[in-house]
């Protein structure tokens, strides 16, 4: 069979010689793995085909190629041998011209966030409540909690939409640059066929820039050390704000244990499922010698304290519903989420969105490419949050009252001082 024959999308109509079997087994295993042999593809000189001569120049053989991906088959624009090269080798070079069409990363629109801080506002929190209620039907005991968070979901973000501002699209630029400095931006660029007006104008922006960002660092170093003592959470913030840095650059693939790369992001994201999955493997059998239901104590206190303990200021979960709109429905919220969580705490049937958790890899060095070179947080629902606080401090409780003999106190932090 002739090289020059086409096979399917892997060899092209322009090779050179016979085919033998090691040249059908090579065109198998390209098919096995979607490759396409390049060199034969395009109409160039015989000369600029063969790879190796025999003794003599009696025959010349094609049987050095250039494989890549059928996928990326339009960026290779040219694929030839070259007889005359400089090589200490009795083989001619193959060298192809690849041109590499980068595709544009399309970054999904960043919703708004809102600004949750007007809730504390008595008038607002009172609105957003009111709003609230309005929506959301009388939830009965019996309902099933899917249907209770459902109906919960659906009117707190309502009215969030309708209630709460959303913060607006902030430009970028320096805090220091104040509306003089810009009046000159404007002034400079009037002058920009006169060099020497542009020039002096120009020197003058410089200046007054330097002194500017000297006196908004002042500023702001004193406020970092006005708020040491105060409110830690806002040094941290004003700090941020002086030396921000950017996030470590990501890597786009991911290194198997076995030192393959995965560049397709479906192959990354079952790498890291499983990677997931063993960090929260449990090789304990089940217990299953629970044969009666122990009631708790009335929940109903308890929600109201994981409510005054809760931190705000969270990141999101994976639904809107945040602590800061919960605290805001006080009482009357109080008495939805005592309604929800009894229904869970009898049922053990937990709502499913509730239960999924969007996991965030940081990379701790530049381009990690193994799972183990990242850090992994995990944003859970707030709601949920909250029922947690209730289980786990029921769990302390059980834990150290057989242990009040031995305890002299607790500290803030809960923990046994013997």
């Amino acid at each position: 069979m002739l090289l020059c024959e086409k096979h399917g999308k892997t060899v092209g109509p322009h090779g050179l010689g016979m085919r033998n079997e090691r040249g059908e087994r090579l065109i198998d295993r390209c098919e096995e793995k979607k490759l396409a042999i390049m060199n034969t593809w395009f109409a160039d000189h015989l000369r600029r085909r063969y790879t190796l001569a025999s003794p003599g120049d009696r025959t010349r053989n094609q049987i050095g190629y250039i494989m890549i991906n059928e996928r990326y088959r339009s960026s290779v624009s040219n694929a030839r041998a070259y007889p005359g090269a400089d090589a200490n080798s009795d083989h001619n070079p193959v060298i192809a011209t690849i041109k590499i069409y980068l595709m544009a990363l399309k970054h999904p629109k960043r919703k708004p966030r809102f600004l949750l801080d007007t809730l504390k506002n008595p008038e607002n929190g009172a609105d957003f409540s009111k709003a609230v209620f309005e929506r959301l039907p009388k939830i009965q005991i019996e309902e099933n909690s899917q249907i209770q968070w459902t109906n919960l979901k659906t009117s707190v973000i309502t009215a969030a939409n309708n209630v709460i501002p959303k913060e607006s699209k902030k430009i970028k630029q320096p805090h220091w640059v104040a509306d003089e400095i810009k009046s000159l931006f404007h002034k400079r660029r009037q002058f920009k066929s006169d060099q020497e007006k542009y020039k002096r104008i120009d020197k003058e922006i410089q200046k007054q820039c330097k002194c500017a960002k000297e006196q908004w660092l002042e500023e702001k170093c004193q406020e970092i050390e006005r708020f040491k003592d105060i409110n830690i959470k806002e040094m941290f913030k004003k700090i941020r704000e002086i030396a921000r840095k950017g996030p470590l650059p990501a890597s786009r693939g991911m290194q198997l244990p076995i030192g393959r790369i995965l560049w397709e992001p479906d192959d990354i994201a079952k790498r890291w499922e499983k990677y997931i999955a063993s960090l929260f493997h449990d090789d304990r059998e089940d217990d299953d010698k629970i044969a009666s239901y122990e009631s708790g104590p009335s929940i109903l206190k308890e929600v109201r304290r994981a409510l005054q303990h809760c931190k705000t200021g969270k990141a999101v979960g994976p639904n809107e519903v945040v602590v800061e709109m919960l605290i805001a429905l006080q009482e009357d919220g109080v008495d939805v989420l005592w309604s929800l969580f009894k229904n869970i705490y009898e049922t053990g049937q937990i709502p499913s969105e509730l239960l999924k958790s969007v996991f965030i890899a940081i990379p701790k060095k530049s381009n990690a490419l193994d799972c183990e070179n990242h850090t992994n947080i995990s944003l859970m629902a707030h709601t949920l949050k909250l029922f947690l606080k209730i289980i786990l401090r029921r769990i302390r409780r059980k834990i150290l009252f057989p242990l009040q003999s031995t305890i002299s106190r607790l500290d803030k932090f809960n923990t046994l001082i013997i």
